[in-house]
């Protein structure tokens, strides 16, 4: 076959724009912002791509978006300190991608914001870019513990169970898991429910979580969604004390549960 020739590929692509062909913005588009048989000029190729999807040629955003949160993120683990310059931009990379539906993006841009990375903090407006990231578990997460302890923002815990809840049922995240099931044993968001906070809780401390466990522990103790033991009360709090809870240990050597 023939060899490619990037710069008369490029050359091609611009007669081809100049003409308005959709696939032609695109593809000089695409050579402008990866500099591809030339240098890069990145404003014009995303004024070409943009003007691509105005065209009827929807492969150019996908072109666009990737080329922003890929820079985006370059900027960002190439920064050497908080002060650097390069975190502005990388945040404004980001800002680009997420605006037009990349949700990784949006993530972090989300965390930029909740941070103070090359932006000045902003909680409120981090909340609104998890909510449209909200499709990535770690987001959701995010969200429920932003939203349940109403760090930076108002309290909504309703909206914070709903989270977890979805966490929880979609990815079966231990964390989430065990959220669900103590706003549901004590009523935070979500009418209280003291046997189906138990099943959450019993799931999550079965993959290690220590806060369930902890939980689980002192509802046996206290006989709370399941019939009241001692037994199993200790069981789940020497769970916990293994898996480092500070509370658990202090309760088990009240307890004389200690061994």
């Amino acid at each position: 076959g023939t060899a490619v020739d990037p710069v008369t590929a490029r050359r091609a692509y611009r007669q081809a724009a100049a003409c308005g062909d959709a696939h032609g913005m695109a593809e000089h588009g695409r050579c402008l912002l990866l500099g591809i048989g030339g240098e890069i000029e990145a404003d014009r190729g995303e004024a070409l791509l943009l003007a691509a999807m105005q065209g009827g040629w929807p492969q150019a955003r996908g072109e666009l978006v990737r080329y922003w949160y890929g820079r985006g993120r370059e900027l960002l683990e190439s920064a050497t300190a908080a002060t650097d310059p390069t975190l502005a931009v990388a945040v404004s990379c980001l800002r680009r991608a997420a605006t037009r539906g990349h949700r990784r993006a949006a993530f972090m841009l989300a965390e930029c914001l909740r941070h103070g990375t090359g932006v000045a903090a902003d909680a409120a407006a981090a909340v609104d870019w998890y909510r449209r990231a909200a499709a990535l578990p770690d987001a959701k997460l995010i969200l429920g513990d932003l939203l349940y302890f109403g760090q930076g923002v108002a309290r909504r815990p309703v909206e914070a169970f709903h989270w977890y809840q979805q966490a929880a049922v979609q990815h079966e995240d231990a964390y989430a898991m065990y959220s669900c099931g103590y706003c549901l044993l004590h009523g935070e968001g979500v009418e209280r429910d003291a046997q189906r906070g138990v099943s959450w809780l019993r799931r999550a401390a079965l993959q290690d979580e220590a806060g369930a466990c902890f939980e689980l522990g002192l509802a046996y103790q206290r006989g709370e969604g399941v019939r009241r033991s001692s037994r199993q009360a200790v069981k789940w709090l020497r769970s916990a004390a293994g898996l480092g809870h500070a509370e658990a240990r202090a309760l088990l050597l009240q307890l004389g549960g200690v061994g």
